[in-house]
């Protein structure tokens, strides 16, 4: 598929979504970012400076979750969030 396509047709889907599917494309596109394009992960505290603040506390909370998941292998494979999400979409469109 073309990039351009592909990027039109998140976009249309993102303007379609609601606040579940929102959510989850959130949390899959930055499991996407960290596993395939770590290096967009660091341009984003500037993307997200109008949203929500968080003090440097829960952030470190937040962190430190995240990381003792990854250390005990709590997370999805790439293989695995495609499969997953798949479920998820096909449960919605049911």
């Amino acid at each position: 598929m073309d990039a351009t396509i592909a990027k039109d047709r998140l976009h249309l889907r993102i303007e379609q979504a609601n606040d579940q599917v929102l959510a989850v494309l959130a949390e899959v596109t930055e499991a996407l970012f960290r596993t395939w394009q770590p290096e967009g992960i660091q341009r984003a505290p500037q993307l997200y400076q109008a949203a929500k603040a968080v003090s440097a506390k829960d952030l470190e909370r937040i962190v430190g979750t995240s990381e003792s998941q990854t250390d005990e292998g709590d997370y999805y494979t790439p293989e695995a969030l495609q499969t997953e999400t798949g479920s998820w979409l096909n449960e919605n469109i049911a």
